[in-house]
């Protein structure tokens, strides 16, 4: 799995080989096998996986990034189910985007401005 960064406006590429040895020797159903007969062996997995992206983030940010894991960590344990959680996200998400110091809002704000230009015929 190849991983982009970006730190500032510097995009780099990390390749996680954890991650990318445990998604190429399992299949989506061999996941969905070991989800229901070993779901603790699953979870660490996960763990060691996330661990591994976050790792390999910029030192500045991996508090961020682990704090925010724990967040998630703790909706998907509190969520009456699966699907629960996962709305949860979507939520959260759409909130970085759209709420009121969301992308959006950071892009409406900039300084940074573009003169559009007529096409040519």
């Amino acid at each position: 799995m190849i991983i982009q960064i970006s730190h500032r406006h510097n995009i780099t590429r990390k390749r996680c080989a954890m991650s990318q040895s445990f998604f190429s020797q399992l299949s989506f159903d061999q996941w969905v096998e070991l989800a229901q007969k070993n779901p603790k062996k699953l979870d660490q997995i996960k763990q060691k996986m996330v661990n591994e992206v976050i790792d390999q983030a910029a030192s500045d940010r991996q508090l961020r990034l682990r704090a925010f894991q724990w967040k998630l960590e703790q909706i998907s344990r509190i969520a009456p189910s699966p699907l629960s959680a996962c709305i949860t996200y979507s939520h959260m998400m759409w909130k970085q985007i759209y709420g009121g110091q969301g992308l959006v809002s950071a892009c409406q704000l900039s300084s940074h401005k573009a003169k559009i230009l007529p096409l040519k015929k």
